[in-house]
């Protein structure tokens, strides 16, 4: 008896000592894949790079059988942006199955979630998914980046139980917030560049409306090119080019674009645009909405000036109820006030023309 409880000792003590040193390899191997996060996380810019680069960081980093990366978007819902499973290979739409109960409560709560079972953990047994797709260890943390959770990172198993623990977890949450600030900065140099590539081509869109614009001195001519290229860069579905008249508010139509032949052009200053009246005396621009056939058409009327005056307008409609956006508006002034010289300089040449004539 002696013997067999001596033996059992040293069976028990061996298994004490692998389990340590199982441990430690799997800390060690915690520490490695933090290491090689770090270093790897700041070589690229490209944001879908990042996310694949943390999404195997993180397989790596827990073992998990499956891990999702998931970013917010402008609903403040969660987006599979990656997926890996346990030999690094892409998940495709049809697998983004995993527990959006627990990545909601991480997102909503933001704090990091571990369950060694979750068909049997109280918090979330019972739930749908944990159900039908038989989950067992799942560990969720937000990415938190300059105070806000701009996404969840997500891992799960479906065989497993006890995968995971609180060291575990521990190392997912540093690794998170490691990730969360690459993932912010690639996520801001895109929009960055995209902003970038916008203002450049706008810039080189300028330049062209510009040389067709010093091309001409004939007055129509160079309203009809800005009254087109001012319905093109803001997707007007038609518009109209008005001067005024003398020193009264009368704006007869000289310009169209997008309109039937043979329709009559509108008076701008009759009931249907009395918006005008408003540019007319403020200089600035408005939007608003004007009904059209029985239809709701959003408008935008933009002065034309010269030394503080006005002296044209111009308004453009969308095909439906949607409003000009911000930039359209922006672009459609630069357009017009760019055009106000080269407009004014034209009606000047052709009454020092009609003179010579005379």
């Amino acid at each position: 008896q002696e013997f067999v409880e001596t033996q059992a000792r040293r069976v028990y003590d061996l298994l004490e000592r692998m389990a340590e040193e199982q441990k430690q390899v799997k800390q060690g191997k915690r520490f490695e894949a933090l290491y090689n996060v770090s270093r790897i996380l700041g070589s690229s810019l490209t944001l879908q790079k990042v996310l694949d680069q943390v999404m195997d960081a993180v397989i790596q980093l827990t073992g998990a059988e499956r891990g999702f990366l998931m970013l917010r978007d402008q609903d403040g819902g969660l987006q599979v942006k990656a997926a890996r499973n346990l030999d690094q290979e892409t998940l495709d739409g049809s697998q983004f199955q995993y527990s959006r109960t627990i990545a909601n409560t991480v997102l909503d709560k933001q704090e990091a979630v571990v369950t060694t079972n979750a068909a049997e953990d109280p918090r979330f047994a019972g739930q749908a998914a944990i159900m039908g797709q038989s989950l067992r260890s799942i560990m969720a943390t937000p990415l938190l980046a300059r105070g806000d959770v701009i996404g969840v990172a997500y891992v799960d198993s479906r065989v497993t139980i006890d995968l995971f623990d609180e060291a575990d977890l521990n190392a997912l949450e540093a690794l998170g917030g490691q990730a969360a600030i690459a993932i912010e900065n690639a996520r801001l140099f895109e929009q960055t560049d995209q902003q970038l590539a916008a203002t450049v081509d706008q810039l080189t869109q300028l330049r062209r409306i510009d040389r067709q614009l010093n091309e001409t001195l004939d007055p129509d001519n160079a309203m009809k090119v800005t009254l087109e290229w001012a319905a093109k860069l803001t997707n007007a579905s038609h518009g109209y080019l008005g001067l005024l008249q003398g020193n009264t508010l009368m704006v007869p139509t000289v310009q169209q674009f997008g309109v039937a032949d043979g329709a009559e052009a509108p008076s701008m200053l009759d009931e249907a645009y009395p918006q005008v009246a408003e540019v007319v005396e403020t200089g600035k621009p408005v939007m608003d909405t004007v009904t059209v056939s029985g239809r709701q058409q959003s408008i935008l009327v933009l002065p034309i000036n010269r030394d503080q005056k006005v002296f044209g307008i111009v308004v453009l409609h969308k095909g439906d109820d949607a409003p000009f956006a911000a930039d359209e508006v922006d672009v459609a002034g630069r357009v017009v006030n760019r055009a106000a010289v080269t407009i004014e300089n034209a009606h000047l040449y052709a009454a020092v023309h009609a003179a010579d004539r005379a």
